[in-house]
């Protein structure tokens, strides 16, 4: 617990006071380790007060090098993370880890559009990884009782969006492998109350600035309408 303690105070400085609190390199270290470990913690405010803005101001204010920014989007992408047990038919929490680490894959995304420093090869990999999350993930919860947001597929959309917006995205992902994504997470029972479907319109928009054309998307549109109203028959 006393460790605990120390770490959550750490992140409120850093968060309240971000101005004036510095970090010693072995503290940031240490404090980042255990960011990533309690990425996905089923206490909403170590986790969305503390830990996700932690990350924003260490991403966005640039207090953390390109080698440890590097290091954080490399885990953020791997299999104890982005796609952590996704393929687990029951919901559990690892839902949080998978769905927080979409959200600093976006921050670190956001940010190095800026000035395009992190290594190609690691973004392709990123690029690639982020633009499949939605196409496995399963469990579509928003708010969780006593747990706080999982919000998956807000996040996921969030990630899709930046995935698309980034210049590299032409390599790796296409405007009608994106819309068929969409349409996985459109085709759920689960009902959307939480402001998902604006996160969702996010990823359309983005796709018009990659290409979509107002034709295609009433195509699209008028495709998914059909196969609605067949799952629709089908029940």
């Amino acid at each position: 617990m006393k460790y605990l303690d120390k770490y959550i105070s750490a992140l409120e400085n850093l968060t309240n006071n971000s101005s004036s609190y510095d970090l010693q390199k072995n503290e940031l270290t240490e404090l980042i380790k255990f960011m990533l470990e309690n990425i996905g913690n089923t206490n909403s405010y170590i986790r969305d007060s503390l830990i996700y803005p932690g990350f924003r101001e260490l991403i966005f204010n640039e207090k953390i090098t390109l080698e440890q920014t590097s290091s954080i989007l490399k885990t953020c992408i791997d299999e104890q993370h982005l796609y952590l047990n996704i393929h687990t038919p029951q919901k559990n929490d690892d839902v949080f880890v998978r769905s927080f680490s979409a959200l600093v894959i976006v921050l670190i995304l956001i940010k190095d559009i800026e000035h395009r420093r992190l290594p190609d090869d690691l973004i392709i990999e990123t690029l690639k990884k982020g633009s499949n999350y939605l196409n496995f993930e399963t469990d579509y919860r928003g708010y969780v009782s006593e747990k706080g947001w999982a919000h998956s597929v807000a996040h996921g959309s969030d990630l899709l969006t930046q995935v698309i917006l980034y210049p590299l995205s032409d390599e790796v992902v296409s405007i009608n492998a994106c819309l068929n994504t969409i349409k996985k997470c459109l085709s759920t029972d689960y009902a959307y109350i939480d402001d998902e479907d604006e996160r969702i319109l996010a990823v359309i928009d983005a796709l018009f600035v990659k290409g979509l054309s107002d034709e295609d998307l009433k195509v699209w549109l008028m495709n998914l309408h059909d196969v609605e109203e067949y799952d629709t028959l089908k029940k």
